[in-house]
């Protein structure tokens, strides 16, 4: 079956209604429908998944990089000087599970902290994993840091724990 949908009518659906959603097909006013199609994990609210778990492992990758900064003994506005990024961006990675970090600066920051990019991108949550062990010690290493003005020797040895797993994750 092929649909027959011109440009022009669609562009006429969006300023008609620009509250809708409007894609090939008829707009989705009731997002209700679309739980029978979705993992009980996930709530679709247009085209954004917004999932607990990704929130987790975006917490994870916050705390990760600002433990290894504090390690390397820099500050925020350091850091950022270095990669060539943003003080704000980087700030919010570290304190903001919401954030969607650019691949760029995934990229910037695994090169810098000599980790792999697709560890970081998963960590970060602009790369999916199904992988629950890889979520599960992403988790554990979150959950057993504190935020204290230098790591302690447990914090040291968890941070380096965690960084030898994803550097084994290839």
């Amino acid at each position: 079956m092929k649909m027959h949908i011109s440009r022009d009518k669609l562009r006429r659906d969006i300023r008609q209604d620009v509250g809708l959603d409007t894609d090939a097909g008829i707009p989705i006013q009731d997002t209700g429908m679309l739980k029978l199609f979705v993992d009980s994990k996930d709530t679709r609210v247009g085209e954004k998944i917004l999932q607990t778990e990704t929130v987790e492992l975006k917490h994870a990758f916050g705390t990760l990089i600002r433990q290894l900064r504090r390690e390397r003994g820099l500050n925020i506005e350091t850091l950022a000087a270095k990669l060539t990024i943003q003080v704000e961006e980087l700030r919010a990675i570290e304190h903001d599970p919401n954030l969607d970090p650019r691949p760029r600066t995934i990229h910037k920051l695994a090169q810098f902290f000599k980790l792999p990019a697709l560890e970081l991108m998963k960590l970060s949550g602009v790369a999916e994993t199904h992988d629950h062990s890889f979520s599960d010690q992403a988790l554990k290493f979150a959950a057993s840091s504190d935020d204290l003005s230098s790591l302690s020797k447990k914090e040291r040895a968890i941070l380096h724990a965690f960084v030898k797993f994803l550097s084994s994750q290839k």
